[in-house]
């Protein structure tokens, strides 16, 4: 039995999760069902493509994934199945949740599942829980081997996946220039696309102060030079500190408080972060 994880913006106030996981265990109870997150911001596929790609290595081969952030509700976009080379297998709209996967993973074969033949059959006349309906219904299908991912409909071709723009990080007069992707909710660290082989190819290691500028549609909203620090000890309490965050990239926190607060710092493609080393 393959493992199932779950993923969605529904968060857990209501019943919708527990909905999923009751059509799992009715189509086979010995399913493993685990969780990613139900705490995507609403309607935010780049955080749902970002929450896939922090997480899939470290599951097993086989598991499948189950990710639902869909503004849509399956009316704009085709429901896919990805197998992706690393083994693992997606069930999640054609939307761009699959984006990060896709560029950092690598995917063997996609297919369109046809929703008429492949739906849960209890709710004729209801078309706004496809996570119940037919995400999770034919994840537990998979996962107990009644059906593999090209039963479920016709092979699509991967160059024509919905993808979201992912921008290059840019190295320019030794000045390394990227963009803040997600934060870390919960303690508001600001995690950016930025790889420390980058900064190691331009002499740029730990231990050391950089230069540090943050801008929003070119209007810098924070700059200073903060120390380059292994873990959050290395500077006082209430310190900026950039570190080496756990996907290998640049973050910049404040140990034991809250940079996106402390200093209105938002994300996405507009927010930009440029290091350089002080000289």
């Amino acid at each position: 039995m393959k493992k199932i994880v779950l993923q969605s913006d529904f968060g857990l106030t209501d019943g919708a999760v527990s909905a999923m996981e009751g059509v799992i265990v009715s189509h086979n109870p010995n399913l493993s069902i685990h969780h990613l997150t139900h705490n995507i911001p609403p309607f935010d596929i780049f955080s749902a493509s970002y929450r896939l790609f922090q997480t899939l290595e470290y599951w097993p081969e086989d598991t499948v994934f189950v990710s639902i952030v869909d503004p849509t509700v399956g009316k704009s976009h085709p429901s896919i199945v990805v197998v992706l080379k690393s083994g693992q297998i997606l069930i999640t709209p054609d939307n761009g949740t699959v984006t990060h996967l896709k560029h950092f993973v690598g995917i063997d074969a996609v297919y369109e599942i046809d929703k008429d033949q492949n739906i849960l059959r209890n709710h004729h006349q209801s078309f706004t829980f496809f996570g119940r309906d037919l995400y999770s219904y034919n994840a537990a299908r998979i996962a107990a081997g009644t059906v593999k991912p090209e039963d479920l409909g016709r092979r699509i071709l991967e160059e024509n996946l919905v993808l979201i723009p992912l921008n290059p990080v840019k190295v320019e007069d030794h000045k390394v220039i990227g963009q803040i992707d997600i934060y870390d909710d919960r303690f508001g660290s600001l995690w950016t696309n930025i790889h420390s082989d980058i900064l190691a190819k331009e002499g740029i290691v730990s231990h050391t102060k950089l230069n540090v500028k943050i801008s929003h549609y070119h209007q810098i909203k924070y700059e200073s030079e903060v120390y380059f620090g292994e873990s959050f000890i290395d500077v006082a309490i209430g310190a900026p500190i950039l570190y080496i965050n756990s996907l290998e990239r640049l973050a910049l926190a404040i140990n034991q408080g809250n940079f996106k607060d402390a200093f209105g710092v938002g994300r996405g493609e507009k927010w930009r972060i440029e290091v350089s080393l002080v000289k």
